[in-house]
């Protein structure tokens, strides 16, 4: 009984140990492959003309932001041929994400004046009405809740 006992505890030390061992392994290593997938896959996008599309990884998987969907099937084949990708999806956003060396615009547009449509402010109705309806939801402070 006293062996058995003793049996499991080492067994349950191992268990742990070996746990243990396998998260301080596996955060780090994690981490540096992401940053390397991310560094040579950004490098590869850049090689082949695609500087403002952005890539990311989670492990191994990767998602690239692109701004049209020939720019997707371009950046899709760079990225899937890289040594050490498992998965990659594309993702199509309106704005450019990152650029390489942003040009100066040649004049500012003037902002937007707002001052000619200001912002509806609710009026004592409105706020009468909406009290209303409050005080007649059931469980109101205002309003006794029915027995069952």
């Amino acid at each position: 009984m006293a062996r058995s006992r003793r049996v499991l505890g080492a067994i349950v030390v191992g268990l742990v140990g070996f746990a243990v061992l396998m998260v301080l392994q596996d955060v780090p290593n994690r981490h540096g492959i992401e940053g390397n997938l991310t560094d040579r896959s950004t490098r590869a996008l850049d090689r082949a003309g695609l500087s403002t599309v952005e890539v990311s990884f989670t492990g191994r998987d990767g998602t690239v932001r692109v701004h049209s969907q020939a720019e997707a099937d371009r950046a899709l084949a760079v990225v899937r041929g890289l040594d050490g990708v498992r998965v990659v999806h594309a993702v199509i956003v309106s704005n450019p994400v990152r650029s390489p060396n942003p040009a100066p615009s040649p004049s500012p547009s003037p902002a937007p004046d707002n001052s000619a449509t200001p912002a509806p402010t609710p009026s004592e109705s409105d706020s009468a009405g909406v009290q209303t309806q409050l005080t007649d939801l059931p469980g109101s402070p205002s309003r006794p809740v029915a027995p069952p």
